[in-house]
């Protein structure tokens, strides 16, 4: 499971994207893990690519993203 741990956000929103640029996982509940699976599929082994796109409570009209790449091993 990929899960991202943040305190005192605003706003909170990941994209997961496959190689060919497909999002495989969506969410704005930042308590939901990505399971490694796409509409109930287990996705393949590569590497994909997150968006994770988020504000603080104390400032949250400052927009921030972060990105990077997961390696899904089974």
């Amino acid at each position: 499971r990929f899960w991202v741990k943040g305190y005192n956000l605003h706003e909170y929103e990941i994209y997961i994207y496959n190689r060919a640029g497909l999002i495989v996982y969506h969410s704005d509940d930042i308590t939901q893990p990505w399971d490694g699976t796409y509409q109930g599929q287990d996705c393949i082994e590569a590497s994909y690519v997150y968006l994770i796109k988020y504000s603080f409570q104390y400032n949250p009209s400052r927009k921030l993203e972060k990105v990077g790449s997961i390696l899904l091993l089974r």
